[in-house]
């Protein structure tokens, strides 16, 4: 994959399915509990996803898989495929989800 392609994938993954959920999110939880939960999940992604690009360079591989490798073995590196698919999926189906309630 391109660094284009790479980044669209990963801004679907995190963001665009919490897009989504976004509002139901904000009616089961209310104004106050429902910022504070999202600021704090924003935090936390926006850490980890740091820790991920600094292990990326401090190895220089440049690939969510081949990071897990290095760091956990090759189960890592299947169950990462597998985390990466489900992803993709779920995303595909909220997306038709909400497509067909704005019909």
């Amino acid at each position: 994959m391109t660094d284009f392609e790479v980044l669209v994938a990963l801004c679907k993954s995190y963001c665009a399915i919490n897009i989504l959920i976004l509002p139901k999110n904000f009616e089961n939880g209310g104004w106050l509990v429902g910022i504070l939960a999202i600021s704090l999940g924003g935090l936390l992604v926006a850490i980890c996803a740091h820790k991920l690009v600094d292990c990326a360079f401090k190895i220089k591989k440049y690939d969510f898989r081949e990071v897990a490798r290095a760091a956990l073995g090759d189960v890592a590196c299947h169950t990462i495929s597998i985390m990466l698919a489900i992803i993709q999926f779920s995303f595909t189906i909220a997306q038709i989800s909400f497509t067909l309630k704005a019909i």
